[in-house]
């Protein structure tokens, strides 16, 4: 009786350690995909911050004047006067927490 007690006990405690280490191999699988993601989107934005400095070089701007996106911004500086004020207007709006971009808010020029 004793044996018995104790076998279903084991398996019990091996059922248990087969389910820990199952969520175990899917967290660190989860956690490599996670960190893959952070990793290439770090390498986005640096790319896209070394852009920025060659777009606001290109134009004779100071990149690290503290002013934010600029006229050159991402559209750079081929872009017309109305692109430059709706760019202009959508990044002013980013900056507000809790402010949405509604499509009446953007004047069309034609």
């Amino acid at each position: 009786m004793f044996n018995f007690q104790a076998k279903r006990r084991l398996e019990a405690l091996e059922d248990d350690f087969r389910t820990m280490k199952h969520t175990i191999e899917g967290l660190k699988f989860e956690w490599t995909d996670t960190l893959h993601r952070m990793q290439k989107m770090l390498g986005r934005i640096v790319k896209s911050a070394q852009r920025m400095e060659d777009i606001e070089a290109m134009a004779g701007k100071s990149p690290q004047d503290g002013s934010g996106p600029t006229n050159s911004g991402a559209l750079g500086p081929q872009a017309s006067q109305t692109q430059l004020t709706v760019q202009q207007r959508i990044l002013a709006r980013r900056r507000q927490p809790g402010m949405f971009i509604r499509p009446e808010d953007v004047e069309e020029k034609t």
